[in-house]
């Protein structure tokens, strides 16, 4: 009985602790197994300031990966870990604004907004799947049966198509960071 009091006492002080924890961009990928390949603005083709604007937008990702990955851990644990919808709210309202501070070429326009919209659909659902735990509902992730995620998936899919058709020659490694980073981002690739 005292072994259970104690333990009992030790999670209530780490839980609190353990749900704020952040995770890193590595961690967050391992947690969905996907692989991740980092942007190197050093190796690139390109020319140095668009290769650095590249390496940003990236970061930009990977921290709405980060987001994702732990509000989607918060609704499978029942609320126990991950980060709440509120906290993914603020952060990746944040991260969006963010957006706007990046120096880019005209020719990443779209790219930006199809990113963009991709993160706003994400938001959608998990503020509708939020919605419904609060009426008695229960979370169930249906994948492309959702049509928010499915038109998240979409636009992260066109969004890395253009990106390969912008840059042909840009290097295997950072090509495949493009792949990775944006396949992170999208629920239904991400496994």
């Amino acid at each position: 009985m005292r072994s259970l009091f104690i333990a009992t006492a030790v999670l209530n002080i780490l839980l609190p602790t353990l749900c704020a924890y952040a995770l890193s961009p590595e961690e967050a990928y391992e947690a969905i197994s996907h692989r991740r390949t980092e942007f190197q603005a050093e190796q690139s083709t390109l020319d140095r300031d668009e290769a650095l604007n590249l390496e940003q937008l990236f970061q930009l990702v990977d921290r709405a990966v980060v987001q994702r990955v732990q509000t989607l851990q918060w609704f499978t644990s029942g609320g126990v870990a991950g980060k709440t919808v509120s906290s993914y709210n603020a952060q990746t309202e944040q991260i969006i604004s963010e957006f706007d501070f990046l120096v880019r070429p005209r020719e990443l326009a779209p790219v930006r907004q199809l990113i963009l919209s991709a993160i706003e659909d994400q938001k959608q659902f998990f503020y509708d799947s939020h919605r419904r735990l609060q009426t008695g509902g229960t979370f169930a992730f249906r994948g492309t049966r959702d049509p928010l995620v499915a038109s998240s998936s979409r636009k992260l899919r066109e969004a890395l198509a253009r990106l390969q058709k912008r840059y042909p020659n840009e290097s295997a490694h950072n090509r495949r960071a493009f792949q990775d980073h944006l396949g992170a981002l999208d629920f239904v690739q991400a496994k």
